[in-house]
């Protein structure tokens, strides 16, 4: 790959280029080869694994994501080049009115020492000054929750295409209530720290156990969602589900309810294949949360 210029896709189209996916460093560059291998719809992807500040490519990055809607910039922590390059990245979308969502990994390896700390929450409120939302993947977290010995690559691989494939199954799907662009966009302008995740519910009571599947993975660790300023719910049923939706409707209103601080907006959708009779998915979109510093 020439590292002096981004690595787009080959017949993109504008289309396409409303959803983008940028991977900087070679963490975000491997997460970038992966989800492609995915085939998502309606994304288009680059990868850069240079600095923009050394080689003034300001102009590129502007070609690059000029017909974007949302972009998603993925980097590592503990990558120089990812940290000071989602700035400048973000910088650039937002003179073009691009929504932008970053995505940051932090290692299991990473150093937690109190100087490093201090080092971490200066370059992670340096990210959220430029990005409109901020996602925090904690690699401790991961293991801690799961154990050392899955590949936690792999999970974080997984977390990242959820974050992405989520949101773009929201805005380019049919749903039942109508929920699109407008509405994720509502949920992450201008958002700062936030969590996307989903889960699934089973049996009499599947909207309470998929939401609490959802909150329970290691992508929401240290996030109370009572404490989101915004809160975007997307509920998905079975193609062969034969949805009464006053009944969930009741469910949900409820849990708003104890949601009393949140603006929260929400919507259903029905023909998913993965999604099995009773059951139901949930994604959650939540962001406004405080970052905490020490």
């Amino acid at each position: 790959m020439d590292s002096n210029a981004f690595s787009s896709p080959i017949n993109s189209s504008v289309q396409e280029n409303l959803i983008k996916v940028i991977g900087i460093g070679s963490g975000g560059c491997g997460i970038v080869r992966f989800i492609r291998q995915v085939r998502l719809e309606n994304i288009s992807f680059a990868t850069y694994d240079a600095n923009v500040i050394a080689l003034d490519k300001y102009e590129d990055i502007s070609i690059e994501i000029q017909f974007s809607k949302i972009l998603f910039i993925i980097a590592y922590m503990d990558e120089v080049i990812g940290m000071e390059t989602i700035p400048v990245i973000a910088r650039v979308a937002k003179e073009l009115n691009v929504t932008t969502v970053g995505i940051l990994i932090i290692p299991p390896s990473y150093d937690t020492t109190d100087g490093k700390i201090l080092e971490q929450n200066k370059s992670i409120k340096n990210v959220m000054q430029y990005t409109d939302s901020l996602q925090i993947i904690h690699g401790k977290s991961i293991v801690s929750s799961l154990g050392a010995d899955f590949k936690i690559q792999n999970i974080i691989n997984q977390h990242v295409l959820t974050i992405i494939g989520d949101i773009v199954n929201i805005i380019t799907r049919n749903n039942m209530v109508a929920m699109d662009f407008v509405d994720i966009n509502w949920a992450l302008k201008g958002g700062g720290l936030g969590f996307v995740s989903s889960g699934i519910g089973k049996g009499r009571k599947r909207i309470e156990n998929a939401i609490q599947d959802a909150l329970k993975l290691p992508l929401c660790d240290g996030l109370d969602i009572s404490e989101a300023k915004r809160l975007l719910l997307n509920f998905t049923y079975g193609k062969e589900e034969n949805v009464s939706l006053l009944k969930d409707m009741d469910t949900i209103k409820h849990f708003i309810e104890t949601m009393s601080l949140v603006e929260t907006t929400f919507g259903f959708e029905r023909g998913s294949n993965n999604i099995s009779e009773n059951a139901v998915k949930v994604t959650v979109v939540a962001s406004g949360f405080e970052k905490n510093e020490k």
